[in-house]
């Protein structure tokens, strides 16, 4: 009984709604980036779903503290966290900087998945894969709008370019 709330609390929590609604608002209704972002928060779900599915496939004996990829609780967290990044992205993309990615997702993950020995070869595949289904699901000119802002994405999240000391320990 308690469960649905306890999604939508934990989901209202890592999604940045309010901000994404805030963000929309400031677009006319018919802009071309406010109708690619509308079609694709009705494909989220199916995104994640996708990028989960492919990653099962690529990273089969991926192992954190918490269990293998395809546990039922792991599958849970990994659907939400694709959730999330593609909700910073759609955030990143209204706003037009990458500011949002930069300053909060990039150092929560880099702070959580360490401490979970999710590793970053993870990670950076799993966002390639989200890049490639996210582009699939639109047109030419809604893929350009958003490349600049997807390969950022991966950019920001390559071990390289991670700030601090944080990248040597996400490996393990």
């Amino acid at each position: 009984m308690l469960t649905p709330y306890l999604k939508f609390i934990e989901e209202q929590v890592c999604i940045p709604w309010q901000r994404l609604c805030a963000a929309a608002a400031h677009h006319p209704p018919d802009s071309p980036t406010l109708m690619t972002i509308e079609h694709l928060l009705q494909m989220s779900p199916a995104i994640a779903q996708s990028v989960y599915d492919h990653a099962l496939q690529n990273y089969p004996h991926h192992h954190s503290r918490r269990g293998n990829l395809q546990d039922p609780g792991i599958a849970t967290s990994t659907l939400r966290d694709l959730s999330m990044f593609q909700g910073y992205l759609w955030l990143c993309v209204l706003e037009g900087d990458m500011s949002a990615i930069e300053q909060e997702l990039l150092p929560l993950c880099a702070a959580v998945f360490p401490n979970i020995a999710v590793k970053w070869e993870l990670v950076e595949g799993m966002l390639q894969l989200l890049e490639t289904e996210i582009h699939l699901r639109v047109n030419a000119e809604q893929s350009d709008r958003l490349r600049p802002f997807t390969k950022n994405l991966r950019r920001l999240f390559k071990p390289s370019n991670l700030r601090s000391g944080e990248e040597y320990h996400t490996y393990g």
